[in-house]
């Protein structure tokens, strides 16, 4: 997503170098920077909508995330924390920067570069925080899937894996014990 976003506003640069006649047509009545500040704007409005999108759609996916970890794992609680993170910092990027990076980013639309220097700085430190959150989001998935591969390291693990191998062992006791523990057959004709 964040690299999508950046590449898209290379295509306001495409757009506006060699323009054909049927874009010329379109901004003949507007001068190059408005022209540029139109196809920026609507790079922009693109932007907003698929993070918006992109944030909504991963919260079903924490979601899953977190109730597959807790049966898979049979309630790992290091492993149900990070899931539990996980969701929570998507649930904190839908709900609060995803809508500060659009709202700041709406200060300087139809603005040069050098306006409103005040507005930019506060997009880019939300924007900082939004990726920051994603690479957050990152490291604990990688880090949930190492720690469930690994499995449960639990008491309880071993002594399950333990008892196939008590059984085997009684089993074999039961298939060779020694002629002199079995009792003696007492045969009427053969009385001592």
């Amino acid at each position: 997503m964040q690299w999508f976003g950046a590449a898209s506003f290379g295509t306001v640069k495409t757009t506006m170098a060699p323009m054909s006649d049927n874009i010329k047509g379109f901004f003949a009545n507007m001068t190059p920077e408005r022209a540029r500040q139109l196809v920026e704007y609507h790079t922009a409005e693109q932007n907003r909508i698929l993070f918006g999108r992109w944030a909504l759609v991963q919260i079903p996916i924490a979601l899953l995330v977190l109730v597959l970890m807790l049966f898979a794992t049979n309630g790992n609680r290091p492993i149900l924390w990070l899931s539990v993170a996980l969701f929570l910092t998507t649930l904190i990027q839908y709900w609060v920067l995803t809508p500060q990076v659009a709202l700041a980013s709406h200060a300087f639309d139809f603005t040069s570069a050098e306006d409103n220097i005040q507005e930019r700085a506060l997009f880019w430190g939300h924007h900082r925080a939004y990726v920051v959150a994603d690479l957050f989001k990152i490291g604990t998935a990688l880090l949930l899937g190492f720690l469930a591969s690994r499995g449960p390291r639990t008491p309880q693990r071993f002594a399950i894996e333990a008892e196939p191998e008590e059984k085997r062992q009684a089993k074999r006791r039961r298939k060779h014990i020694p002629m002199a523990e079995f009792p003696k057959h007492q045969d009427p004709k053969h009385q001592d």
